[in-house]
């Protein structure tokens, strides 16, 4: 049977996930009337061999040294529980099948036992949400909205303590851009611990080129685990899609392998090195999306967290910066202290300004602000041609390229969340 292969990445709120999304969440909280119990929770995707028969999880507190080891038959999810804080545990996965043969291991994944997590995936034309155990509690309230910085009000559903993961379609069935949720544990009635906010975000894609970003933290950024097969692949990358990242000098291209070759079917291919990519997608960060003609126009539906902070530091350097929208909430140019900040020069006119564009399939619409003229004036964004002002605004899951034409002094842009505003 086919063993598995797998990549590891260690990525934010101390979540650890493959290229083959096993992923190890972490939990533990000490709090002065309720104690949390540390827990790991290991999530994977199932092998597709008709004899396969189940899954051996094995873990310890050192490295290619595990402890443990429990058959979960045919589940693709594991929770260890009673785990100490502040100590790594090491864990890899082998499948087995009727005959008894077992797979070889994954590679090795560890984490730090941290906070309590809660994490969404997608799963065909659903929503499934993962979260860590919290001991004491009674029951989970489950809160979903389409507002991305709600309050939980009316849980749309009531789970025993034991249960960990629940699985939603409404994003799907009701055709919603974008959805949101969280988790609520609760002890008597009482909330105990609310889990971050996560959700599920669409992004429009239409044939050729598109520019875009994630308007949402991934809990893994590989490439795999963020596209999957969402968009369409091929032989070779003249016929499959691409996702064209720059860093600066080139473009890194990758394409996912769809051929006669199966044992590397849904695989992302990196067209330097004709080997997996082994890129991450930077949430800060525009890439473009080329759909092949005649292939499906179609919504990329991508999760993760909802940011919190406040704001998002990012320098721009001189020449070309591909950058995200960051926020899944729409901001106008002038609230997105461009100007303010002195990252972006501006000028009587567009000449010698820096630019921003904006793709809108076909060409860009461009802005540039105002500097130097007067107090009414300065401050004030044009479009390309300089009679009226520009229409563009950073909207989630779009992406902007910001051309700074000389080696400005301030190169540190502080981009406000919106949701904070005054």
């Amino acid at each position: 049977m086919k063993s598995f292969t797998f990549s590891v990445k260690a990525v934010i709120h101390q979540t650890i996930w493959t290229n083959r999304f096993i992923a190890l969440v972490v939990g533990l909280l000490i709090s002065t009337c309720v104690t949390w119990a540390g827990s790991l929770i290991a999530t994977w995707d199932a092998n597709s061999e008709p004899d396969l028969a189940g899954y051996i999880v094995c873990y310890g507190t050192q490295s290619a040294n595990y402890t443990e080891q429990v058959d979960v038959k045919n589940s693709t999810t594991f929770i260890a529980e009673d785990l100490q804080d502040g100590v790594k545990y090491y864990f890899v996965i082998k499948a087995y099948d009727h005959s008894g043969n077992v797979s070889a291991p994954s590679t090795e994944v560890s984490a730090v036992v941290g906070s309590p997590m809660l994490v969404a995936m997608k799963e065909d034309k659903a929503i499934r949400l993962v979260w860590t155990p919290v001991h004491n509690c009674d029951t989970f309230e489950i809160f979903r909205s389409q507002n991305p910085y709600f309050t939980p009000t009316t849980a749309i559903a009531t789970l025993s303590a034991t249960d960990h993961e629940y699985i939603d379609t409404h994003h799907f069935t009701s055709n919603q851009h974008e959805t949101y949720y969280t988790v609520r544990a609760l002890a008597g009635g009482q909330t105990i611990h609310e889990y971050q906010t996560v959700g599920a975000y669409n992004i429009d894609i239409h044939t050729g080129l598109n520019l875009v970003s994630f308007p949402l933290i991934p809990a893994d950024p590989s490439v795999r685990a963020s596209f999957a097969d969402q968009l369409t692949g091929g032989e070779n990358s003249a016929e499959a899609d691409q996702l064209r990242f720059w860093n600066g000098e080139e473009y890194l291209v990758a394409w996912l392998y769809e051929g006669s070759a199966v044992e590397f079917n849904d695989t992302w291919i990196s067209a330097a090195t004709g080997k997996e990519t082994q890129h991450k997608v930077d949430p800060s960060a525009a890439f473009w999306i080329l759909v092949q003609e005649g292939h499906s126009e179609t919504a990329l539906t991508i999760t993760g967290c909802v940011p919190t902070e406040a704001e998002r530091t990012i320098t721009l350097m001189q020449g070309h910066n591909f950058i995200g929208c960051i926020f899944p909430l729409t901001t106008s140019l002038e609230k997105t202290e461009l100007y303010q900040d002195g990252v972006m020069k501006g000028g009587v006119g567009s000449g010698e300004s820096d630019i921003l564009n904006a793709w809108d399939g076909t060409g860009y619409e461009r802005a540039w602000v105002v500097d130097g003229v007067n107090d009414d004036l300065d401050g004030t964004w044009m479009d390309e041609t300089g009679k009226q002002e520009a229409t563009v605004t950073f909207q989630p899951g779009k992406g902007y390229i910001i051309w700074i034409k000389g080696d400005n002094e301030c190169k540190v842009w502080t981009f406000p969340n919106p949701a904070f505003a005054d």
